[in-house]
Formats: structure tokens, sequence, C-alpha cells
């Protein structure tokens, strides 16, 4: 491909196939509407980053070859790759997790390197939150989850929360000016500064209205965090449905 045109071509063409409109596109992708309008008009400039979290949600990978093997392929991409003969550092990180054994890193910037290529999700929580023995026994039990307070939300005093997990509440959000979808628009607003958009992203949140219909990463604790709450959250993290 050689122009924005023909990638939105490509881009609105699966979202044909997969049936899925372009508001549930932005919240799976974590990017704002007017982000996602611009990629698929083919005219707007847009990040990489931007680009390889759209094509992430709807099930495609940017794969960059060289001039003369992409016209080798003329219009038939329906080949499959060789699996590689040197595992990846991705491939040897996930090797390590499912041994049971990422932990012997030592340090917190090896956590967080870690948790960077295995994807692991940032949890957005009220600040309050963070004093339930349940979400704490979950964060424990997931020790690559950082963690992000909402805006207007009141973090505890640092001796009321365990030594290992005040390490891992990296910020807060910003208010926003939105009047719909507020904390939605947060939690973008968040990835986009840190340069993380595309990211996994759960939110612990009582109120649904906050988020756009459908949103993977929200989890509704409308009665708190309870049993039924701490079973699914610990579902999502296990198995990366988010």
């Amino acid at each position: 491909m050689k122009s924005l045109a023909q990638i939105a071509d490509l881009l609105r063409e699966r979202l044909k196939t997969m049936s899925i409109t372009q508001r549930e596109l932005c919240a799976r992708a974590c990017v704002a509407r007017r982000t996602l309008t611009g990629v698929l008009s083919g005219q707007a400039d847009y990040k990489v980053t931007t680009l390889l979290a759209v094509l992430d949600r709807l099930g495609c990978e940017l794969v960059i070859l060289p001039k003369a093997a992409a016209a080798g392929l003329g219009d038939d991409t329906s080949f499959e790759p060789t699996p590689p003969v040197v595992k990846t550092r991705v491939q040897a990180a996930i090797d390590k997790l499912h041994k049971g054994d990422a932990m012997t890193y030592d340090g917190t910037i090896n956590a967080r390197f870690l948790a960077c290529v295995v994807a692991e999700p940032l949890l957005f929580v009220d600040g309050k939150a963070l004093l339930d023995a349940r979400l704490q026994a979950v964060l424990a039990d997931f020790p690559l989850v950082e963690v992000v307070a909402f805006a207007g939300t009141q973090l505890p005093p640092d001796e009321a929360i365990p030594e290992p997990l005040r390490r891992r509440i990296i910020g807060s959000t910003l208010p926003v000016k939105h009047t719909t979808e507020v904390r939605f628009h947060e939690i973008l607003t968040y990835l986009d500064a840190l340069r993380l958009v595309g990211r996994a992203w759960i939110a612990l949140d009582a109120d649904a209205t906050l988020y756009p219909r459908h949103s993977p990463g929200l989890l509704v604790c409308a009665g708190g965090f309870g049993e039924a709450e701490e079973v699914k959250l610990r579902e999502m993290l296990a198995t990366k449905q988010f």
C-alpha cells in the first residue's frame, strides 16, 4: 500500500466484514471518535501507534517489506509465514509467564518493561477503591498490573496501602471538558498524553453511563466491588478479555 486512502479502504472493509460500528471500534482501540474518523477518511495524517491500535482491534497486523518482495506478492497475500527460528523478546517474555517465573526479574523497571511487553492492562479505579481488601487481593495475584486513579477521587494515605501496591499506582487522570462519556474520555486523554494509545485498560466504575455502550474494558461495580466483581476481574485479567 502506498497511500493513506488505500489503508483507509482496507480498514473500512474490515469494519464491514466484522460487522462492528465505528463507535465500537473507538472503544476497543481506545482512540477518540474524531481520530478514527480522520484515519478512515484516508486524508488526515495520524500517528503510527494509532494505526497499530486500530489494526490490532480489526484483527490485522502491519507488515513492512522491501519493495522487491512486496512486488513479488502482487495482489495475492494468502501466504503463511514460516515460524521464526529465534524467539523474539515478546515470545520469550510470554514463555516465562507461562512457566510462572516472570517475577525472577528484579526491580520495578524490569517488571514494568515486562508488563509493557506482554501488554498488561492499566486498571482505572476510584482512589478509595484501593482500600478494598478484595481488590488488593486481586492485584496481589496480578503483580504486573499498574493502577491509575480517576480525576476527582482521593487516594488513601500511603500508610493505608500495602507497599508493593503503592509502587504500582502510577498517576491520576485529568478532568476533561466532555459532557458525555466523561470517564471514557478521561482514560483516552490519559493514554494519549503518555503516548500509550492502544494500551489495554480496565475500568472499575459504578456508573456505566460514563462510557460508550458495550465498552469491553468496563467492569460495572454498581453495588461495590463484591464477590461477583472479583470473579469477573480475575477472569478478565487471566484471559486477557478487555
